[in-house]
């Protein structure tokens, strides 16, 4: 990515257009240092008086939804959609523990998998010794059910990561990537505009599974007027396969079915039918993302359609340019989402300004 550092800038009535497309792999100046699995210490996840083998790794009072995402039952009976509220680690520490069933080569995937995501934010993942918030790695191939899941964000207390798949590094970073607040692409609000749930393929009892989140924060959004594959995610490690839940694809055969559970909708169905769902890498806008619930300290965001607070955050962003770069210190950088902003005046602040998806017009 090229950095662009003004010291000095005097726009009057002037246009400045930025283009300056974000790479794709965003890193984290602080990285967690090498570990080796043998040395990670590990403790019984079960509560007291709890089988989790007999409980499909769920604690009391969990349930599961949309195949792999564990809340409250509390939530799900007061409200469907209340168990998508995205809860990020402070400071992007995320305590861990695995389970005594764990094996060194599992402890070793899973470390895998964590880098995956602290490679391109500012999130470590660190030994549990006495957080009173952490998750639990644990293998769930003996449970009566064997399954990956995990709830979203940081719950409270333990919090189970059950994995099954562990020689599948990008399912488990996927199941990662709930724990630290990501939903699934396919249940933003604006889902619609980009594929089709075919209720009639998928059982009854299942339709809960693709049901919208709407306390979720989409990003990009659909406002900035930027081309579908721009800002719906296809290729986000966090959609759903074009099979999942199908009546038609039963265990053991392959997809894509006869009848699938969702169709992309023309025009972007011939490049992505078949490719939605992928399990071996992070998308672009996984990691951008990502890198921005868990930004670096000298970080700052802009967003003229933000109609919440101006915080300067990524979630709360300030609305006009002037305020976000007067808020700014020296050499902070400057997050500028799509969009045409008045930037008339002398700015004498050094700062680096990106446009991490383009489409960035300043002027008067």
């Amino acid at each position: 990515m090229q950095k662009l550092t003004i010291p000095l800038i005097l726009i009057l009535f002037m246009l400045i257009t930025f283009s300056i497309l974000a790479s794709a792999a965003l890193t984290s100046e602080a990285q967690a240092q090498p570990v080796n699995p043998s040395d990670v210490a590990a403790q019984p996840l079960d509560p007291p008086g709890v089988d989790l083998r007999t409980t499909n790794g769920l604690l009391p009072g969990t349930v599961l939804i949309e195949g792999d995402i564990v809340i409250a039952e509390a939530d799900l009976n007061r409200d469907m959609n209340a168990g998508f509220e995205v809860n990020l680690w402070p400071g992007g520490v995320v305590p861990y523990v695995f389970d005594v069933n764990v094996s060194s080569t599992q402890r070793t995937n899973a470390l895998f998998a964590m880098e995956q995501w602290t490679d391109v934010a500012d999130i470590t993942f660190v030994e549990r010794t006495f957080e009173p918030n952490y998750i639990g790695i644990r293998d769930s191939s003996n449970d009566q059910n064997p399954a990956n899941n995990s709830p979203i964000g940081v719950q409270g207390g333990l919090q189970i990561v059950n994995i099954t798949s562990w020689n599948a590094i990008f399912i488990i970073a996927h199941e990662l990537g709930h724990a630290l607040g990501l939903v699934h692409e396919q249940s933003r609000t604006d889902r619609d505009d980009f594929v089709q749930i075919n209720f009639t393929n998928i059982d009854p009892a299942k339709w809960f599974n693709f049901q919208e989140a709407p306390n979720s924060r989409p990003y990009p959004k659909t406002i900035y007027g930027l081309p579908d594959a721009q800002t719906y995610d296809f290729d986000s490690v966090m959609h759903y396969g074009q099979c999942s839940f199908a009546i038609e694809c039963l265990p053991d055969t392959s997809c894509p079915c006869l009848f699938e559970s969702i169709t992309v909708l023309p025009p972007n169905d011939t490049l992505w039918q078949n490719a939605i769902g992928q399990r071996d890498h992070l998308s672009f806008l996984d990691e951008l993302t990502m890198s921005f619930l868990y930004p670096e300290d000298n970080w700052y965001f802009l967003d003229g359609t933000h109609t919440g607070l101006p915080l300067g955050t990524f979630v709360e962003p300030q609305k006009t340019f002037n305020n976000a770069v007067s808020a700014m210190a020296n050499n902070d950088v400057l997050w500028i989402q799509p969009g045409t902003y008045n930037a008339v005046g002398i700015h004498s602040k050094p700062s680096v300004w990106r446009a991490p998806l383009g489409s960035v017009i300043l002027g008067n």
